[in-house]
């Protein structure tokens, strides 16, 4: 387990942390982004737990719309399989990732184009934070700015919370289920459309919390 820096990850050795709801997240995230896509990937790391190098994402391959589901597939890093998260379209974040997408006119363009040409995806979103004043402050009053792994943690955390199941938790952010738990049933458990709606019903339930 590495050692972590930030208020919120200090704990998880000792298996502490605090999640961030949704309701907080919005206060600090919404006026103070750079722009718009600064603000739309903070949504979007914060709803999906992405890693930064999972990040380049093809708006025309990975990306539709389906009545209250925006879907967006994610290549997944360190040998988990690809997934398609359903993301519920009910807010303004979701309304402007939206419109966002519908406006990308290249066929191979991505959802985030600032980030991806950089070569440290991570330092870029966590400097962006910290110069915009976007994270939490300590007891003490030192600030740590948000960053990728904070929200990963958080939304698994808030998944647990909210009634995700194990599987759940390993079907959404991409891990292959554990055979030491499931033994050899562990491959025949697929993400499936009926699981994947249960899972944007909770997903809905952190949306409004």
């Amino acid at each position: 387990m590495p050692k972590y820096k930030s208020k919120f990850l200090k704990g998880v050795t000792d298996g502490n942390f605090e999640p961030i709801y949704f309701s907080k997240f919005d206060e600090i995230v919404r006026n103070k982004a750079k722009d718009k896509e600064h603000r739309l990937m903070l949504f979007f790391a914060y709803i999906t737990g992405i890693r930064p190098i999972e990040t380049k994402i093809l708006v025309r391959e990975n990306v539709s719309f389906e009545y209250r589901y925006i879907k967006v597939s994610i290549d997944t890093a360190k040998r988990g399989v690809r997934r398609t998260i359903w993301i519920p379209n009910i807010n303004d974040y979701t309304k402007e990732f939206e419109e966002h997408v519908k406006n990308m006119a290249f066929p191979k363009e991505y959802i985030f184009p600032s980030f991806v040409k950089r070569k440290n995806i991570r330092d870029k979103l966590y400097y962006m934070n910290k110069i915009q004043n976007i994270g939490i402050y300590s007891d003490n009053g030192k600030f740590f700015p948000f960053s990728f792994y904070v929200f990963r943690h958080n939304i698994l955390t808030l998944l647990s919370e909210f009634g995700a199941d194990f599987i759940d938790l390993q079907i959404f952010k991409g891990a292959r289920v554990s055979k030491g738990l499931y033994g050899s049933a562990a491959y025949y458990l697929h993400r499936s459309s009926e699981r994947m709606k249960k899972i944007a019903k909770i997903l809905k339930k952190i949306m409004t919390s």
